[in-house]
């Protein structure tokens, strides 16, 4: 039979409640009778009841990191970080995956109504309604949440996100340098992150002069009226289907790259050369932990959105048909 708290109450000679005190290290018990209690109860193997303990207090020390897929090569060192930060205060980090379809997110959020978790980190959600009634429930009861990557623009949770202005600018720097003089810039998902890329590689591109397109479609015809051009495209990352098979009839084109996210690199062989802008998710996972832990503590004067500067632009090895 598992050992109570009761069997160290009466082992210690005292009450429940001052074994409870003692194990939650309550400054009301003094430092010889927690010695002498933590002893015991090390003695007769016991085992805390993290369901009472959270009846009692009302506290599960559990923070959920909610993403889409663990295969994406931002999750892991994310997770850690945010892991790392969380644990110097004692809370335990736990993951949720396949966010990225709509049932399964709102039946995470609906876990973090239940009181399933004290706080949640949110990676890269998609975008939700103005007036979600669970998100207004979560607000209403100061329910910390912290966003990364992408964030929610039409409710007040903080957001941790890559500085798009920076990044372009030394994207766009490298692309110059590179001999770019027309421009391509490719933000189909207007999520708050691409929205925020697009529009400073748009703005970058006109403070320069140089003629640029949004769309594929629109790739043939920029070519044929500037034919010996060099492209610079600013992407999410160089997977990008059906560039080749227009390339590919432009050869004489050097196609130059800026990109933020390799996930797993997958890049079409008309890429000349390919600028990547390495995130600093390692910051990004420790400042979301930190955050949670000052909403956790009652703080609400955590800005709305944190830039964070890219960790470094790389250059990365591209095979030439």
């Amino acid at each position: 039979m598992a050992v109570t708290i009761l069997d160290i109450a009466a082992a210690a000679n005292c009450n429940a409640s001052t074994v409870s005190r003692a194990l939650r290290d309550d400054p009301r018990i003094t430092p010889e009778r927690k010695k002498l209690i933590r002893q015991l109860a090390m003695n007769m193997n016991y085992i805390p009841n993290r369901i009472a303990k959270q009846l009692a207090d009302g506290k599960t020390k559990l923070v959920l990191f909610v993403i889409g897929e663990l295969e994406l090569e931002h999750t892991a060192p994310i997770a850690s970080a945010l892991d790392h930060e969380l644990e110097e205060f004692g809370y335990t980090l736990t993951i949720m995956t396949n966010s990225l379809r709509e049932g399964k997110f709102h039946n995470v959020i609906s876990l973090c109504e239940q009181r399933f978790c004290d706080a949640a980190v949110l990676f890269s959600p998609l975008a939700q309604p103005d007036d979600l009634p669970s998100f207004n429930r979560l607000i209403a009861n100061k329910f910390p949440i912290v966003c990364v990557d992408q964030y929610l623009k039409n409710y007040p949770f903080p957001a941790l996100t890559n500085d798009a202005r920076l990044s372009i600018k030394l994207l766009g720097q490298k692309m110059l340098d590179a001999g770019m003089n027309i421009g391509l810039t490719l933000f189909p998902n207007l999520n708050t992150t691409g929205e925020f890329r697009l529009n400073e590689s748009e703005k970058f591109l006109d403070s320069l002069n140089i003629p640029h397109i949004r769309t594929l479609e629109e790739l043939p015809e920029l070519l044929k009226k500037y034919p010996n051009a060099n492209l610079g495209i600013f992407a999410d990352n160089p997977s990008i289907d059906g560039l080749n098979e227009i390339m590919i009839k432009h050869r004489h084109v050097r196609c130059i790259g800026g990109m933020f996210d390799s996930w797993k690199f997958n890049a079409p062989e008309c890429f000349d050369t390919i600028f990547l802008c390495l995130q600093d998710v390692t910051t990004a996972g420790k400042l979301a932990g930190e955050y949670i832990v000052r909403m956790l503590r009652g703080d609400d004067s955590i800005e709305k959105v944190t830039m964070i500067p890219p960790a470094s632009i790389i250059t990365p090895h591209v095979k030439k048909y």
